[in-house]
Order: C-alpha cells, then sequence, then structure tokens
C-alpha cells in the first residue's frame, strides 16, 4: 500500500482486513489493495473543519476493537483538546460517529467479560473505562444514566428544557438512541 499509519497504535486487525489511520483519513487493506473509508469525515484530516485533528499530540493516539459490536475507534486531539475524542467506525454499517469523552483515553486493549470480548480503555490516574457500559463510561461512581429529549440542537451543544441534570454529570459521554442522529 502506498498509506502509512500515524503510530504504531493506530491499526485494528479483523480477519484479513486491516483498518488503518494516516494524516490523510482512515483506510481499509486486505493484502492487496486499499479502500479509502473516510469521505463522510474527511474534514477533521483536512483542517479545514472547526473540530480538525490536532498531530501535535499523535504519539498518544490509539485504536480500539470492540468486535462485538463490529467498532473500532481511533482516539485522537481534536482542536486544543488531550486525547478525548474517538472518530468510532462499524465496519459492518460503514457508519461512522463521533464521539467526546469527559476525560482523556490513552491506552485500550481487549479483554473477556461476560464470555465476550469487550475493549477497556485507560484514562487518567490510572483509571480504566469499559465500553458501553452504563455507569463505568465515564459517569461519575455509583450515578446511573440520565435520559432527556433534545429540544434543541447546535453542532456541539444538546439542549433539553425539560430536564435538570445533576452538576455530577457535566462532561459525561452523550448517546442519541432514538429519533434524528441515532
Amino acid at each position: 500500500s502506498a498509506r502509512g499509519c500515524v503510530n504504531q497504535r493506530c491499526w485494528i486487525r479483523d480477519g484479513s482486513t486491516a483498518y488503518l489511520m494516516d494524516q490523510r483519513g482512515v483506510y481499509a487493506f486486505n493484502g492487496n489493495q486499499t479502500k479509502d473509508l473516510t469521505s463522510q469525515i474527511q474534514g477533521f484530516f483536512t483542517g479545514n473543519d472547526e473540530f480538525s485533528i490536532s498531530w501535535g499530540n499523535s504519539d498518544l493516539f490509539h485504536a480500539s476493537h470492540d468486535p462485538s459490536t463490529r467498532s473500532i475507534r481511533w482516539f485522537v486531539s481534536l482542536g486544543s483538546s488531550k486525547v478525548r475524542f474517538a472518530l468510532a467506525f462499524n465496519y459492518g454499517t460503514q457508519g461512522w460517529w463521533l464521539e467526546e469523552y469527559s476525560e482523556p483515553v490513552t491506552a485500550s486493549t481487549l479483554a473477556h467479560v461476560d464470555g465476550f470480548q469487550k475493549a477497556i480503555w485507560g484514562g487518567p490516574a490510572h483509571r480504566v473505562l469499559k465500553s458501553e457500559t452504563g455507569a463505568v463510561d465515564g459517569l461519575p461512581t455509583g450515578k446511573t444514566a440520565a435520559r432527556g429529549s433534545v429540544s434543541s440542537a447546535r453542532s456541539t451543544v444538546l439542549s433539553d428544557n425539560n430536564a435538570v441534570f445533576i452538576p455530577e454529570y457535566a462532561g459525561s459521554p452523550v448517546c442519541i438512541i432514538e429519533g434524528r442522529g441515532k
């Protein structure tokens, strides 16, 4: 392939296909040919978007694979942030989404949890996060997920005029589970 990889932690292999991120984007490589996967999210890589990748922290960028959901996340810095965003890709549906975490995620691995392989992420102060599991997914210890309905939205803000969220939820991940944007 004429493409490269940001660092040794920015690629994942699933079967005979490798998924890699370089400064041009994300692509799949099957040993013979490459397929660019980033047409939907090219703005992150061109530097022309308000949420462009900050390559200064690229030594901390890494990919996390969750085979149970057929998802790969490339943890990156956007704007002036630390590595607390993930460009997430489902290789079954070929869909992309952006995730933001309340704290930096600088390492990942796969572990067996309840009989399945799940992604485990490392955060600050030796904190360990498990993907897609409610309270340990960045929420404060002992707090359960809160629900609401979007009253208005902008590119980086969701508002709910009817909900009251406790201060401990500030900075926690948000998941849209139904309706537009699911």
